[in-house]
């Protein structure tokens, strides 16, 4: 008799287990979903930031991230070789009191050791007036394709005189 509950509490004590792990996991991750739906409501434009530099390698989620930005009223603006970080960052803009500038980090091709070697050449030198000034801050056939994805992405646009090098 003694044996077949001993049995029977350690049947319900495994059962228990099983119940209760997945009951308080379910538990934390659904703290986890409210802190982070907190933070987004409290802080929408820090909030899309460090996710879109959190998966700026992954391009699907990051344009998917960008038409949340724009649902949510945040703007988003386009790589510029004057003003872009390595990374995405938050900066003031024309259109809205504050907007994201994507990171020169992000576009493809250019990677990070490109980006810092063009931000570098632009605290160096300062802004980069035309494309031929950037191309001399950049003398190598290495930086053909460099020049030719920063084109692509219009990251030498000039938009008045505040963006990218004229064109």
């Amino acid at each position: 008799m003694l044996e077949r509950r001993s049995r029977a509490s350690r049947a319900d004590r495994r059962n228990s287990v099983r119940y209760g792990f997945n009951r308080a996991h379910a538990a934390d991750y659904g703290a986890v979903a409210v802190q982070t739906a907190s933070i987004k409501a409290k802080y929408p434009i820090e909030y899309m930031t460090a996710l879109m530099s959190a998966f700026r390698e992954d391009p699907e989620r990051t344009a998917g991230y960008i038409t949340d930005c724009r649902r949510m009223g945040i703007g988003v603006l386009r790589p510029s070789v004057n003003k872009s970080g390595l990374d995405i960052t938050i900066e003031a803009s024309s259109d809205s009191p504050e907007a994201i500038r994507y990171g020169l980090g992000g576009i493809k091709i250019v990677g990070d050791g490109a980006a810092a070697h063009i931000i570098e050449a632009r605290e160096q030198g300062g802004k980069f007036i035309d494309p031929k000034t950037f191309a001399h801050s950049h003398y190598s056939t290495s930086y053909i394709r460099l020049l030719f994805s920063l084109r692509s992405k219009e990251a030498m646009r000039n938009r008045g005189r505040e963006e990218g090098c004229r064109s």
